[in-house]
């Protein structure tokens, strides 16, 4: 009968930090939407969909590692950040993650995930995040806009908790600004639609 010689690494979870930890609160603007929005789960797909925390090396070489993983699925935890920035700049009257019914709600906001991962060049690793986004009307599903926005941010000191952290933080600097461009293209939605 065998025996294992030496022990597995301990498991290690991680989970982003999210944009309350960081933001004054909720805004009182109601934006320019006239109407409530769901918000997904965001769409994880591939390499991104597991819980292993995936890192990359140079611009090819994937990998996940085995014993360090999200406490949360990504796609949920970037569906809650989603909720907190849109809480934060209001794009209608309220933003709702994940409910029952998305149909009772009047837009839907929808994300993808294309990159989140600790990338390694030589000596030097990088937080990389790239999301995707779009601003639907639930009543058609015609999309009122959609964007995409990459970030990459270095990592000082390369420990997984400082990498996790510059995740959320390129997370968060990803998700304001397409929030922030969803909120332009909304506005001037409504300025075209609203009654002379």
């Amino acid at each position: 009968m065998g025996c294992f010689r030496s022990r597995l690494p301990p498991l290690e979870q991680y989970r982003l930090s999210t944009a309350s930890e960081n933001a004054a609160g909720t805004s009182l603007d109601k934006g320019p939407l006239a109407g409530s929005i769901a918000i997904s789960p965001f769409i994880t797909p591939g390499v991104y969909g597991g819980d292993e925390i995936v890192y990359r090396i140079g611009d090819t070489e994937y990998g996940t590692y085995p014993n360090r993983e999200w406490a949360l699925p990504l796609g949920d935890m970037l569906g809650m950040l989603a909720e907190e920035t849109i809480r934060e700049n209001p794009l209608g009257n309220v933003g709702v993650y994940d409910p029952e019914s998305r149909r009772q709600f009047d837009f839907l906001w929808q994300g993808a995930v294309r990159e989140f991962e600790e990338v390694n060049r030589g000596n030097r690793v990088f937080a990389a995040v790239r999301l995707e986004a779009r601003l639907l009307r639930s009543n058609d599903d015609s999309i009122i806009w959609r964007g995409d926005r990459s970030v990459e941010r270095p990592v000082a000191d390369p420990t997984m908790t400082r990498i996790v952290e510059e995740l959320s933080a390129a997370a968060r600097e990803a998700m304001r600004a397409l929030v922030s461009e969803a909120k332009t293209a909304a506005s001037k939605l409504s300025a075209r639609t609203a009654p002379p």
